[in-house]
Parts: C-alpha cells; sequence; structure tokens
C-alpha cells in the first residue's frame, strides 16, 4: 500500500468515525434531555428557558416510591425512533437514485433544526416534534452512511460503530456536565445550542476530509443530469472488481426489483432478530425504568432527581462506547423498580454502565459481519435495511416502557401504603 493510499484511508477511517458520531449525536442528546423535555409540560413557562424551574437540588428523604404526574420517557424515546424506523423500512428501497451528497445535507439540516426547535420549544408537543426531527436525520444518517462504507474499506465498519458509540458518550456526557449544578449549570435550553456546532462540523467533514472514490456518484450543482445516479444492471456489475483490485471508472447504482430485496432480507433475520431483542431489554430500562429509580442525598452521590437521570444516560453511553446479558439487566432494574432493594446509586451506575458494553458490542458486531459476507452487488442495500433491526427493539421498547412504567405506579400504592 502506497503512502498516498495510506493516507486516504486513514482520513476516510476518520470521517466515518465523526459520521458516526455527529449522526447519533442528536439521537443521544434528545433521550438524555427526556426527563427535562417531558417535566416541560408542567411548567408555567417553557423549560428551556433561561433559569431552568428543575429543582437542582438532592432530596433529603425520598418516602415511599410515588410516580410524579409526568408521561413515562417512553414518548419520548417513541418519538425519538419511530419517524428513524419509518426511514429505514422506505428509503432502502428507492433512495439508491439519491446521490449521497443530497442525502448528507438533508440529514445535517435535519439535525441542526432539532436543536434549535427544542431550545425554543414553548410545550411539550413542540419538543416532541423537534425530537422527530432529530429522528428522521439520524435514521435517514444511519442507512446512508453504512451504505456508503460498502464503498470503502472494511474497516470503516468499524469507524463508524466506535464513533456511534462516541457520540453516546459525547453526548450524554455534555448534557449532564453542562446542565450539572455542580459543573456548568446551563440550563436545557443554553445547552441544546452549544451542541449546533455538531452538525456544522458533520456538514464539512463529508465534502473535505472524505476522500472521493470513482464509485460514489458526485453531483454538479450546475449539471442537472448529475442529480440522479445512473442505474447498472446487475449482468453489467458481475465484472466488477471492488476492494484492493481494481474500481470501475463510473459510479453506478443497483437495479434490484422490490421482490429481488425482500430475497436479500431474508438471510439477514439471523442478524437482524437477535439485535431486536438486546435493544428491547436495554431501552425498557433506560426509558421504562430509570426515570422510577430514585436515591437519596446519602445514597445517590448529591445529586438531584434530574441529575441522577442523565447520568444514567451517560454512564449507559460510556459502556456503549467502550464495547461498542441485557435480558439478566432487564430483571434486575425492574425488581429495583418495584422493590427499591439496591442501596446505593453506584450499584446502578455500575450495572448500567455493563448494559451498555453489551448493546454496543451487539452492533459492531452485526454490521461488521454483514459487510465481510455481503457480496459486492448487495452489500450496500444490505447494510441499509439491516440497521431496521436496533429500530424494532427500540420502538417495542417505547410502547413497553409506556406500560410498564404506568403499571409500577399504580403498584407503588399498594405496595407501600
Amino acid at each position: 500500500m502506497g503512502v498516498e493510499k495510506r493516507e486516504n484511508n486513514v482520513r476516510d477511517l476518520i470521517a466515518f468515525w465523526i459520521f458516526g458520531l455527529a449522526n447519533n449525536f442528536a439521537y443521544v442528546i434528545m433521550l438524555s434531555a427526556a426527563d427535562d423535555i417531558i417535566k416541560s409540560q408542567h411548567t408555567h413557562k417553557p423549560q428551556h428557558a433561561n433559569k431552568t424551574n428543575i429543582s437542582n437540588k438532592c432530596i433529603e428523604n425520598i418516602g415511599n416510591p410515588r410516580c410524579e404526574k409526568y408521561m413515562s420517557t417512553g414518548a419520548v424515546l417513541l418519538a425519538d425512533i419511530l419517524p428513524a424506523m419509518v426511514i429505514k423500512y422506505t428509503m432502502p428501497f428507492f433512495m439508491n437514485r439519491i446521490p449521497f451528497g443530497f442525502r448528507h445535507l438533508l440529514v445535517c439540516l435535519l439535525q441542526a433544526s432539532s436543536y434549535l426547535v427544542v431550545a425554543f420549544s414553548p410545550n411539550i408537543q413542540i419538543s416532541l416534534f423537534g425530537v422527530v426531527l432529530a429522528a428522521l436525520g439520524s435514521g435517514l444518517g444511519e442507512i446512508c452512511y453504512l451504505a456508503l462504507s460498502s464503498h470503502y474499506s472494511k474497516s470503516t465498519i468499524a469507524s463508524w460503530s466506535s464513533g456511534t458509540g462516541g457520540a453516546g458518550i459525547a453526548g450524554a456526557l455534555a448534557y449532564a456536565i453542562l446542565t450539572e449544578p455542580k459543573f456548568f449549570d446551563m440550563s436545557p435550553r443554553n445547552a441544546l445550542l452549544v451542541m449546533l456546532i455538531v452538525p456544522i462540523i458533520f456538514a464539512i467533514t463529508y465534502w473535505t476530509l472524505l476522500t472521493p472514490v470513482l464509485t460514489v456518484h458526485r453531483i454538479n450543482l450546475f449539471k442537472i443530469s448529475t442529480w440522479i445516479v445512473p442505474v447498472q444492471n446487475i449482468k453489467e456489475k458481475e465484472n466488477l472488481k471492488i476492494g484492493e483490485e481494481e474500481y470501475d471508472n463510473k459510479a453506478y447504482t443497483h437495479n434490484f426489483t422490490f421482490r429481488d430485496k425482500l430475497k436479500i432480507i431474508y438471510p439477514l433475520l439471523k442478524y437482524m432478530v437477535p439485535l431486536s431483542f438486546v435493544y428491547f431489554a436495554e431501552y425498557l430500562i433506560n426509558s421504562g425504568l430509570h426515570q422510577l429509580m430514585h436515591f437519596d442525598c446519602s445514597h445517590g452521590f448529591g445529586l438531584s432527581l434530574e441529575s441522577q437521570f442523565r447520568w444514567y444516560m451517560a454512564l449507559y453511553q460510556s459502556g456503549v462506547f467502550f464495547s461498542r446479558t441485557s435480558c439478566l439487566n432487564l430483571a434486575i432494574f425492574l425488581i429495583q423498580s418495584i422493590n427499591q432493594f439496591i442501596p446505593h446509586i453506584g450499584i446502578i451506575f455500575i450495572l448500567t454502565f455493563i448494559e451498555g458494553i453489551f448493546g454496543g458490542a451487539s452492533y459492531a458486531n452485526t454490521f461488521d459481519r454483514i459487510h465481510k459476507e455481503a457480496s459486492s452487488q448487495t452489500r450496500e442495500f444490505s447494510l441499509s435495511i439491516a440497521s431496521t433491526g436496533d429500530s424494532i427493539g427500540i420502538s417495542l421498547a417505547g410502547f413497553g416502557s409506556i406500560i410498564v412504567h404506568n403499571y409500577i405506579c399504580k403498584l407503588y400504592p399498594i405496595i407501600y401504603p
């Protein structure tokens, strides 16, 4: 490998790491801010005003467990994943004619818009609309950049996966630290506005850092005919050698029929179904049970209830980053939510970190196997559609979170009269 090729490979790996980080950043921020967004519905002025209405003090005596009159944070999870799931189930069937440059621009605009809408939202409905914008951006971005990786070395999958884990730890920690009274004590609004730097870096990376390859169609704004990717039949593409040997001198997309695509999906189910189960368990914990786990000052590191939720999210995402059996964790957290048997928040922090490790490893291993085993003709579509696996699990967890949250809240007065 020549010096220039090595340098280009390093640039591509860095670019895909940034893609993973920036694409998932808004999604993570919205989940980290979920408790703040939900509680905004019960304030007399916007939750994201310059001075937050949420208490910044820890509670000396928690007393018997009781639920506040707020909806489950599962509502934010649903707003943050259902639009992404719709995108993932529809776009792979026709987006191959849309140039990557257009897709990238749309993803960046959606993410920037989501921060602005939630930051200046006057009520819960507008806030959830902002979360939907973030979901559309992350969903579209995931299928686009995974598909884009099919035109680069297999190492870009690992780089992308690491970046998505980095988004978790960077996003969750950034929001927790910026809003934590012991650190920067920013209002949720100002913290969200600071995050606008991410879509700016995101936009610049694609056009400046990523090295162009001949198999990826590039548009010319002044030439309308380049705004659509040309089609090449599969038979014509059989002779195209991908990887270290040679590249075709033109960029084409596949010409699969809808039936062909369904046939491609079937063998991917062995990867998608287990991934769905892992993410279902993890997000049921994050959005259905963490909201119900409260500790007093002496057992909660002096953190307020709102800060406790933010740090749960930060620890989970940290575990995702460092990896990249959730069912056992789910059972532990479910029993804790009902019986409150764990004496200190530190134990919850450790379990949440481990939870993230399993989720991150499942994600990275799944797409690495698909990139390795799919043929060059089907790899782009396979990587796009396989990303629906985690979305199914997360969506089911969103509905399950609301049901479990409401059920446990009804149990509290019975168990702790």
